[in-house]
């Protein structure tokens, strides 16, 4: 969701797959032709670890969510993770909550700050979006197939 997020998530697949780790990526791994979002559900569900990369930025819409809003893909790839690892089907869920860029004045030159100092977790109301549990409902169906 976030660009600038894009390049620690490349370098994090990146690392991993040169240690042998198998990483789905819907920006690598996503076929061409393929709808998005049907694609990156059957990426998770062929899945056993599920690593959303988490910044302030990433979680800023959910600010603006209410019950009546769109869909959003990014709750629904987290809820679709969550019901997955309730399932027993995704052994894990390990997020990496990433900070704002800060400049270290070392060699080291800038790093990620903490996520909870910068003001991280948004305020959020506490509502279920309606679109995003009825695409739910229909992928987690559709994935009996899959798994």
């Amino acid at each position: 969701r976030v660009q600038s997020d894009a390049a620690l998530v490349e370098a994090i697949h990146d690392k991993l797959t040169a240690q042998g780790v198998h990483v789905w990526w819907d920006k690598k791994c996503l076929k061409e032709g393929c709808e998005w979002e049907r694609g990156f559900v059957d990426g998770l569900v062929r899945s056993q670890i599920f690593v959303p990369v988490l910044s302030k930025p990433a979680l800023l819409p959910f600010t603006l969510l209410q019950t009546s809003s769109n869909c959003d893909n990014v709750l629904l790839e987290h809820r679709m993770a969550l019901e997955l690892q309730a399932r027993g089907s995704l052994k894990l869920i390990c997020p990496i909550l990433v900070g704002e860029m800060e400049d270290t004045h070392t060699t080291l030159g800038d790093c990620y700050g903490d996520f909870f100092a910068c003001g991280g977790v948004p305020e959020c109301a506490d509502v279920v979006v309606q679109a995003v549990e009825e695409k739910l409902v229909h992928h987690l169906a559709r994935s009996r197939q899959l798994i």
